[in-house]
């Protein structure tokens, strides 16, 4: 978070992948906990630190939401994006405030949504361009040039399908 706390969400809290729905911030010699927060998020939530100190929460799930960290916690509806589950995608904060979610799904998709939280109203609109190929469970890394590297991932539906494992990289 933007004061050095750290701030942690979903998961699960046992070997049968039961969600964790209360998330935390470590504020460097204790854990606070945000219990009017309680929300069920993926076991992979994407978060990025959005220009209003909140914590926004672009995916998997299709609606977003920002996370005050502030006192016991409180979720915020932003927008809903246009495609779908994005599980085992992509999210980067490519610029203050803006942010892009690509690829995942499953099966596989290779499209791209934007968004950008300095707008008075946010809303997810395409990305120009996909992917060259559907993936997911690939990574998405922000180069200092400000292009994103992806690597990895599969094109075939399926948690662990070896058989569609994506060799090269592309960038976006």
């Amino acid at each position: 978070l933007g004061n050095g706390s750290v701030l942690v969400a979903g998961g699960s809290v046992d070997t049968n992948y039961k969600k964790n729905n209360l998330p935390q911030v470590w504020t460097g010699t204790r854990w606070r906990s945000l219990t009017t927060a309680l929300k069920g998020l993926e076991l992979y939530p994407n978060l990025h630190l959005a220009p209003n100190g909140q914590a926004f929460l672009s995916g998997p799930a299709a609606v977003s939401r920002y996370l005050d960290p502030n006192g016991t916690g409180h979720w915020t509806t932003v927008a809903t994006r246009l495609g779908p589950n994005r599980s085992y995608g992509g999210s980067v904060m490519y610029d203050v405030g803006k942010v892009v979610v690509i690829g995942g799904s499953d099966p596989p998709i290779s499209s791209a949504e934007i968004i950008d939280l300095n707008e008075h109203a946010p809303q997810w609109r395409d990305a120009l361009g996909s992917m060259a190929v559907a993936r997911r469970q690939h990574n998405s890394t922000l180069l200092p040039d400000g292009n994103i590297l992806i690597t990895g991932g599969t094109r075939s539906p399926g948690f662990n399908n070896a058989g569609g494992a994506i060799h090269f990289a592309e960038m976006w």
